[in-house]
């Protein structure tokens, strides 16, 4: 996994998931409390394909991914 950095934008590249039938994007968001807001979207129907995990520890914070 590669991140660059454009312009405080973070791109990564990625070939296509032959699960998908077409590119699918991944959106990042930041929230204040990752556990509360995995919680609420999972009480609210949101299915996930699998829990929310550590993918990197950046120099301020740690990024975590869920796919849902």
């Amino acid at each position: 996994m590669t991140f660059f950095n454009c312009n405080g934008v973070r791109l990564m590249p990625e070939l296509s998931d032959r699960e998908f039938d077409r590119a699918s994007p991944i959106l990042y968001f930041k929230v204040a409390d990752l556990p509360a807001t995995f919680g609420t979207l999972k009480a609210r129907g949101v299915r996930f394909r699998n829990e929310s995990h550590v993918i990197a520890e950046m120099p301020d914070h740690a990024l975590w991914m869920a796919f849902f």
